[in-house]
């Protein structure tokens, strides 16, 4: 697959169940590793690099990702990943 998305730019996936979307997203967002190809985010080669190295955030449809987190817990851990100041972290 060949995916540019510019900076800004809205993009919604869209396919049947088992077309391979969430496994797209997986791989772009660092959770599964490609067979061949590179991902590049902003021009940088992040195929290797860990999750936390490449400031892509996913949401699961499925909320399971941390059930035993509140919201307001899971905005901080995510928060606290992206060594963001507490002070952006805070509810709203």
């Amino acid at each position: 697959m060949d995916l540019a998305v510019a900076q800004g730019e809205f993009v919604t996936i869209l396919g049947p169940s088992g077309s391979g979307k969430t496994t797209l997203l997986s791989l772009i967002a660092g959770l599964n590793q490609p067979t061949l190809g590179r991902i590049l985010i902003g021009g940088r080669d992040v195929t290797g690099s860990a999750p936390q190295q490449r400031n892509v955030g996913l949401v699961f449809q499925s909320y399971a990702l941390f059930p035993h987190m509140s919201v307001f817990a899971t905005r901080r851990f995510r928060c606290a990943c992206a060594k963001l100041p507490a002070t952006r972290c805070a509810a709203r």
